[in-house]
C-alpha cells in the first residue's frame, strides 16, 4: 500500500468498517502557517509563566508555601517548553520534574485539608524550599541512569539502520 503524503490514511478489517491503524502526515504547504500559531502560543506561555514569576517576586504576601509550589512549577514550564527534540536528557528532566512538583502540591493539598490545624507548623516556607530543591535535584536521576545505559552500548554501523 502506498500512502499519499496529502491524506490522512487508514487501514480497515475486512468485513467491517473498523480502524485498526492510522497515520497523520501534518499540514503539507501550510509550515509558515503553523510556524507562526506555535510562536503565538510559545510566546503565551512563557510571557505567562514570566509573569507568574515577577509577581511572586515582587508580592512579598504570595511567598508562601503553595506560591512556591506554583513559582517552581512556572520555572519548571519555562524550560519544558523551552526544550527542543535533540535534548531528550532535557525533556525527560523537565517531564519528571514537572511530576515530582505535582507531588508536591499534592502532599501539601493533603496536609492542608487533613490537618488544618497542624498545616502551619508542617509546611513552613523552609521544608517548602527543601522539598522543591530536593524535586529539582532529584529529577535528574531518572534522565541520567537512561543516558548511562545509553553510554555503555556498543554502536553497531550497519547498512540496513
Amino acid at each position: 500500500m502506498i500512502l499519499n503524503q496529502c491524506s490522512l490514511y487508514a487501514l480497515y478489517v475486512t468485513g467491517n468498517r473498523v480502524v485498526t491503524e492510522f497515520v497523520i502526515v501534518g499540514f503539507p504547504g501550510y509550515y509558515s502557517l503553523m510556524a507562526a500559531f506555535l510562536l503565538c502560543i510559545y510566546i503565551a506561555v512563557i510571557t505567562g509563566n514570566s509573569l507568574i514569576v515577577v509577581l511572586f517576586v515582587i508580592e512579598r504576601s504570595l511567598q508562601k508555601p503553595m506560591y512556591i509550589i506554583m513559582l517552581s512549577l512556572s520555572l519548571s514550564d519555562i524550560g519544558f517548553c523551552t526544550v527542543t527534540q535533540k535534548s531528550f536528557l532535557l525533556i525527560h528532566y523537565f517531564g519528571t520534574l514537572n511530576s515530582l512538583i505535582m507531588m508536591i502540591m499534592v502532599l501539601d493539598r493533603y496536609l492542608a485539608i487533613c490537618y488544618p490545624l497542624r498545616y502551619p507548623v508542617l509546611m513552613t516556607n523552609c521544608t517548602m524550599r527543601l522539598l522543591i530543591g530536593f524535586s529539582w535535584v532529584t529529577a535528574m536521576i531518572a534522565p541520567t541512569i537512561s543516558l548511562m545505559q545509553t553510554c555503555i552500548l556498543q554502536w553497531v554501523m550497519s547498512p540496513q539502520c
